[in-house]
C-alpha cells in the first residue's frame, strides 16, 4: 500500500482515465481500419504488412490526439475545482466517453444496414427521432458505467497493467512512426517562385464528360452542335489531335490535375487514391502556394480532390471544406509520409460526421457510391447548379482563383436526356435506334456548347473574360476509347496564341502549360509538355491506359464501380497504349497480346518512316510500364 500512485485519489483517476482515453483511440482505429481493410478502399493497393503499419500509427496519432486532450480537461477540472470546492470527477470521462460513444455509433449503424437494410441513412423523420433517442439512452449507460468503474478502487497491479498496457500501446506506434519517418524517401518539394498577385490571372478548368472531337462542329462534324464554340475558338488555341491519357475519369482528370501519367501515380479507377508524393505534387498545390482560392465542381468518388487524397490542394470541393486534422500541425514532408494514416482518420470521421449531421437534421447524408446518376444529377446537384456555385465561388472570391468544372450532362446513356435539352432528337418518327442515339449524343454536345456560353457570359458580366485562362477539354470520349480524339482548346486573357495546331496533345500538357504562361518552370516531377513556345515532337509517344479490369458490385439499390485488383505488379490495368503521331499501339499487359491502329480522323499523319515498326514500339511500351515499376509476366 505505499505505492505512491495510490496515495493520490486524483493521480489514480488520471492514470485510469488517460489508460482508457489510449484503449477507446486503439479500439475505434482499429474497427474502421478493418472496416476499410475489409471492402475496396485506399487500403486496397497495401501489403497487409505495410497496411498493419498504417494501423499501428493511426492509433499513435489518434491515442496521442486523445492524451492531449484529455490532459487539457484535467487541467480545466483542477482549476474549476479549486472554484466550485468539488471534485468534477465526471471530467475524466469526457474523452473515453465520446470515442467509445463514436464507436458503437458506427458498429451499429454498420450491423443494422449490412443485416437489416437499415442505418442512419435511411432514417427520416419520426424513425430518425427513435434512432437518435436509442443513440443517447445507449451514451448515457455507457457515461454511467464508465464513471463507475473509474470511481471504483483499484489495486497496485490494476494499476500497473492499465499504464503499462497503454504505453506499450503508444511505444510500439511510436517505433514504427520511427521506422516511416526514416526509411521513407520522400522528395524536399518544388521550390516555387512567388509571382505578383495583381498580375496573375484566374485559371478555369471546365469539361464535360464523355466529349469526342468527331462530334463537334468546331472540329468540322456535319451538324452545328458548338455554335457557341465556332466562335470563341476564334480567340483560342484548338488542338486538333488531343488525346485523354486514361479511359475513364478518375485517371484522366488525376493526370490533368498532377501532370503525371495514371502508371506513374498509379490512379487509374476507384479506389485507388494519390499516396506518398505524388499526394502534393500538383497543380492545384502550385498555385495555392502562389495565392490562389480553389474551388472543384466535379463527382463524389471518382474526380473529387478530396476522396483522391489530392493534399493541400483545393480549398472545396463539391460543397464541402477539407476535413483534414492533421492540416497545419503536421510538416509536410510528414504529412505525404503518412499519406495513408491521414487518408483513413479523415474517412472516419467523414462516416461520422455524415451520420450525426443527418441525425441532427443539418445535412442529409448521402451514399457516395449513388455519386454518377444517369440524369445528371449528383448529389442533387445539376450541372446548372455546378455552374451558379462555382459563379458564387468567383463572385466571394478577392484575388486570383482556380477553378475546375466537370459537367455531367453529357455522361452515358443518351435515353436519360431531359426533354428541355432535345432539339435534335426532337423527332424520332422513322428513325433506327442508332440514329436515335445520334440525335441524342448530339443534343448533349449543344447542351455543354450552352453551358460554355453560359460561362463565358457570366466571365463577361464580371469583367474578368480577359482576366481569365480558360481550359476546355473532356475526360475521355463518349464509348471510353483512347483511340478517340477529345477536344481541348485553350483561351488565354486577350485572344493571346489564337491558332489551331495539329501537333499531338494529351491531359497531360494542360498543367505544365499554365505554369509556362505564368512564367514558371515546369517542376521535374511533370512529364507533360507547354503547349507554348515550341510545341511538342510530333513522334511524341502519348501514353494512356486504355483498359482496366473492373468489377460492379450492389450497394444496397445501387452499383458501384471498382477495380477487381487495384494492387501491384499490375495496378488494375489490362491494356496500355502509345499513341505516336496517327498511329495507335496497345499492349495487353496480362499476356502480351499487341496490335496497332491508326487514329481515327487524325489531321496531320506522318510519313510512315517517321513512325516505329511494331516491335520497335512494343520495346518502347514494355520499357515504359517497366521504368514506372510494373512487373510483366508474358515473354
Amino acid at each position: 500500500m505505499n505505492n505512491p500512485l495510490l496515495k493520490l485519489k486524483l493521480d489514480r483517476n488520471l492514470i485510469n482515465s488517460t489508460a482508457l482515453a489510449v484503449y477507446a483511440a486503439a479500439s475505434i482505429c482499429f474497427f474502421e481500419w478493418l472496416f476499410f481493410f475489409t471492402k475496396p478502399s485506399f487500403l486496397s493497393a497495401l501489403t497487409t504488412t505495410e497496411s498493419m503499419q498504417v494501423l499501428v500509427v493511426t492509433i499513435l496519432m489518434v491515442a496521442m490526439g486523445a492524451v492531449v486532450v484529455h490532459g487539457l480537461l484535467w487541467v480545466i477540472r483542477a482549476f474549476l475545482s479549486k472554484i466550485l470546492k468539488t471534485q468534477l470527477s465526471v471530467f475524466y470521462v469526457v474523452v473515453p466517453f465520446f470515442l467509445f460513444w463514436f464507436l458503437a455509433l458506427l458498429l451499429i449503424d454498420n450491423f443494422s444496414y449490412t443485416v437489416f437494410k437499415f442505418g442512419i441513412q435511411n432514417t427520416h423523420h419520426g424513425n430518425k427521432f427513435f434512432y437518435g433517442l436509442f443513440l443517447c439512452i445507449l451514451g448515457f449507460f455507457l457515461c454511467r458505467k464508465l464513471h463507475r468503474d473509474l470511481s471504483k478502487d483499484c489495486s497496485a497491479g490494476q494499476l500497473r497493467l492499465s499504464l503499462y498496457g497503454s504505453a506499450s500501446i503508444v511505444a510500439v506506434g511510436f517505433l514504427v512512426f520511427m521506422g516511416k519517418m526514416v526509411f521513407s524517401e520522400i522528395d524536399a518539394g518544388t521550390s516555387i517562385e512567388k509571382v505578383a498577385k495583381e498580375r496573375l490571372p484566374n485559371i478555369l478548368f471546365v469539361a464535360s464528360d464523355g466529349i469526342e472531337s468527331d462530334r463537334l462542329s468546331l472540329y468540322g462534324y456535319r451538324r452545328k452542335t458548338t455554335p457557341f464554340l465556332d466562335e470563341f475558338s476564334k480567340q483560342s488555341m484548338v488542338f486538333e489531335n488531343a488525346y485523354t491519357n486514361s479511359s475513364r475519369t478518375t485517371g484522366a482528370l488525376t493526370s490533368m490535375l498532377t501532370g503525371k501519367l495514371p502508371t506513374e501515380t498509379k490512379v487509374a479507377f476507384p479506389p485507388q487514391v494519390l499516396s506518398g508524393k505524388n499526394s502534393g505534387e500538383h497543380l492545384p498545390g502550385i498555385l495555392k502556394t502562389l495565392g490562389y482560392a480553389s474551388h472543384q465542381s466535379t463527382v463524389r468518388y471518382y474526380a473529387d480532390s478530396f476522396d483522391l487524397n489530392m493534399i493541400n490542394g483545393f480549398d472545396s470541393a463539391n460543397g464541402r471544406k477539407p476535413m483534414d486534422l492533421m492540416a497545419g500541425i503536421l510538416p509536410a514532408t510528414w504529412s505525404v509520409r503518412l499519406t495513408h494514416e491521414r487518408l483513413l482518420i479523415h474517412r472516419s470521421m467523414d462516416r461520422l460526421q455524415s451520420r450525426l449531421l443527418h441525425l441532427l437534421g443539418i445535412r442529409q447524408m448521402v451514399n457516395p457510391f449513388m455519386a454518377v446518376k444517369l440524369d445528371s444529377y449528383i448529389y442533387g446537384t445539376s450541372d446548372d447548379q455546378r455552374i451558379e456555385e462555382t459563379f458564387e465561388f468567383v463572385d466571394g472570391t478577392s484575388g486570383p482563383w482556380f477553378a475546375h468544372v466537370h459537367l455531367m450532362n453529357s455522361h452515358c446513356c443518351p435515353k436519360k436526356l431531359k426533354k428541355r435539352y432535345r432539339n435534335f432528337s426532337v423527332s424520332t418518327t422513322g428513325k433506327s435506334k442508332k440514329e436515335k442515339s445520334t440525335d441524342v449524343y448530339d443534343d448533349m454536345i449543344l447542351a455543354f456548347d450552352g453551358y460554355l456560353k453560359t460561362i463565358v457570359d457570366g466571365l463577361v458580366d464580371r469583367q474578368q473574360l480577359d482576366k481569365t485562362i480558360i481550359i476546355i477539354s473532356s475526360d475521355h470520349t463518349y464509348g471510353w476509347d483512347v483511340n478517340e480524339r477529345l477536344p481541348i482548346i485553350i483561351r488565354f486573357p486577350r485572344g493571346e496564341y489564337a491558332a489551331k495546331y495539329s501537333v499531338n496533345t494529351q491531359l497531360l500538357d494542360l498543367a505544365p502549360t499554365v505554369l509556362d504562361y505564368l512564367d514558371l518552370g515546369k517542376p521535374d516531377w511533370m512529364e507533360g509538355d507547354s503547349l507554348l513556345g515550341e510545341k511538342p515532337s510530333r513522334i511524341r509517344p502519348i501514353y494512356s491506359v486504355a483498359e482496366t479490369e473492373r468489377r460492379r458490385d450492389k450497394v444496397g439499390k445501387n452499383k458501384l464501380s471498382r477495380l477487381v485488383d487495384p494492387s501491384p505488379p499490375l495496378y488494375g490495368l489490362v491494356k496500355v497504349a502509345m499513341t505516336i503521331c496517327q498511329n495507335q499501339y496497345t499492349l495487353n499487359v496480362r499476356n502480351g497480346k499487341f496490335g496497332v491502329k491508326k487514329v481515327k480522323g487524325h489531321t496531320d499523319p506522318c510519313p510512315t518512316k517517321d513512325l516505329p515498326s511494331n516491335d520497335e514500339a512494343k520495346k518502347m511500351v514494355v520499357a515504359h510500364l517497366n521504368a514506372k515499376g510494373f512487373t510483366l509476366s508474358f515473354d
